[in-house]
């Protein structure tokens, strides 16, 4: 009698099986259907004006601001170069739409307009990118008030740059700034990246240690 039972429970896992395989076939196909669907009704979308809302304003004039001269007597002439750098890439249009499809994008915005979208949000990972390099020069010639500054611009245009991130972790740790440390932390644990869970381990790590 052992048998047949066995041969019993193996032809219903075999049912059951097969019907969560159809389900899950019919599941893809809908959601294939749907994918495709948006696709081709993005492709016809008509370009509608870009929200001034989504703009990011980045606050350079609360940045610090040397001359060249002053870089020298720092001890870093090649960070009066970055300097300028992020200040000319500040006077470009930047948007950070990395949370929406291309397809939502050119529903909303209508397809002409991609190609704008995508160079904006090119300028955008240049400022932040940009900011970091900085920030990080400042660090390293012990300035670290402007450190800070810097690194504060790059948490207010929402920067997912881990080294970024904690670096100011760092430093207000360094300052025994608990408020503001438990503020970036906050905020961190609202991050939509993949390293989200790299960034919040080595914030835990930092949080240990001090």
């Amino acid at each position: 009698m052992v048998i047949p039972s066995i041969f019993v429970l193996f032809l219903i896992f075999i049912f059951i099986f097969q019907h969560n395989l159809r389900k899950s076939d019919k599941m893809l196909n809908k959601s294939r259907k749907i994918f495709w669907e948006k696709e081709e009704k993005s492709l016809f979308a008509r370009k509608a004006p870009i929200d001034t809302n989504i703009y990011i304003i980045p606050s350079i004039e609360a940045l610090p601001n040397f001359s060249f001269e002053e870089f020298k007597a720092f001890g870093n002439e090649d960070l009066f170069k970055t300097q300028e750098l992020c200040f000319d890439i500040a006077k470009s249009p930047m948007v950070n739409l990395s949370d929406m499809l291309n397809s939502d994008i050119r529903i909303k915005y209508g397809t002409s307009n991609l190609s704008t979208i995508e160079s904006y949000e090119i300028n955008y990972n240049h400022y932040i990118k940009i900011l970091y390099q900085l920030a990080k020069g400042y660090y390293e010639l012990n300035m670290y008030d402007e450190a800070i500054c810097v690194l504060e611009e790059g948490i207010r245009v929402h920067t997912e740059i881990g080294d970024h991130i904690l670096l100011l972790a760092t430093l207000y740790c360094q300052f025994q700034n608990k408020a503001k440390f438990d503020e970036l932390y906050e905020k961190s644990l609202t991050l939509n990246t993949l390293t989200k869970n790299t960034i919040i381990r080595n914030l835990d790590k930092l949080k240990e240690a001090h």
